[in-house]
C-alpha cells in the first residue's frame, strides 16, 4: 500500500502572503522620501525591520522545508520543494522520535526519523493532514532513538539573521541618504 503526505491547506498560502507583505514593506520603506524618513523616530524602522524579517523569513523556511513524502511497503521518499528526491529503504532508517510541542495555538506533533546518511528528515501535525498515518507507517519498521529536538534551529535563525541584517542594512542606507 502507497501513502503520500497531504499538505496542511494553509501552508502554501500562508507562506505566500508573508513574502507579499514583507516585500510590501519594504518597497513602502523604500519609496517614502527621504524628508519623511528622517522625521520618524527609529522606533518604527526598528519595528519595519523585525517585521520584515520575520515575515520573509519565516515564508522562506516553509519554502525550504516543504516536502512531499511517498512511503510503499519497503521505502520511504522525501522530495523537498527545491532539492532532489531522497530515497530510503526501511533499512537504511537508523531510528526515529516522536515529539509533542506546545505552542499558543494549541499542542502539535513533531516526528524526526534519521537515515544512515546522517541526514534528520521532520514533519509535524502542523505541515500534513494525514500525520497519524505516515508516523505510524515509519515506526513499525524502524526502532525509537534520541534525535534532538532543535536539529535544525542553526538553520532557522541564520536565516533570519541573514533576512535582518540585509534589510537592516537597506533602512540604514535610507536613513543615511541625504537625498543628494
Amino acid at each position: 500500500m502507497k501513502t503520500t503526505s497531504k499538505l496542511n491547506r494553509f501552508l502554501i498560502p500562508a507562506s505566500l502572503l508573508l513574502t507579499v507583505v514583507g516585500f510590501g514593506m519594504i518597497i513602502f520603506m523604500l519609496t517614502v522620501t527621504d524628508e519623511k524618513a528622517k522625521q520618524l523616530p527609529i522606533g518604527p524602522w526598528v519595528f519595519i525591520c523585525l517585521f520584515c524579517s520575520a515575515a520573509i523569513s519565516t515564508a522562506l523556511l516553509v519554502m525550504l522545508f516543504l516536502k512531499h513524502i511517498t512511503i510503499d511497503e519497503n521505502s520511504v521518499s522525501v522530495k523537498y520543494l527545491f532539492r532532489k528526491k531522497l530515497e530510503y529503504s526501511f533499512e537504511e532508517i537508523t531510528g526515529y522520535n516522536e515529539y509533542e510541542n506546545f505552542s499558543s495555538t494549541g499542542n502539535y506533533m513533531t516526528f524526526h526519523f534519521k537515515t544512515n546518511d546522517d541526514k534528520i528528515h521532520m514533519f509535524s501535525t502542523l505541515e500534513f493532514r494525514n500525520y497519524s498515518q505516515i508516523s505510524s507507517m515509519i515506526s513499525q519498521k524502524t526502532t525509537i532513538m534520541n534525535i534532538g529536538k532543535f536539529h535544525n534551529l542553526l538553520k532557522g535563525v541564520s536565516i533570519l539573521l541573514i533576512v535582518m541584517a540585509i534589510i537592516g542594512t537597506l533602512i540604514i542606507f535610507k536613513l543615511s541618504s541625504n537625498g543628494s
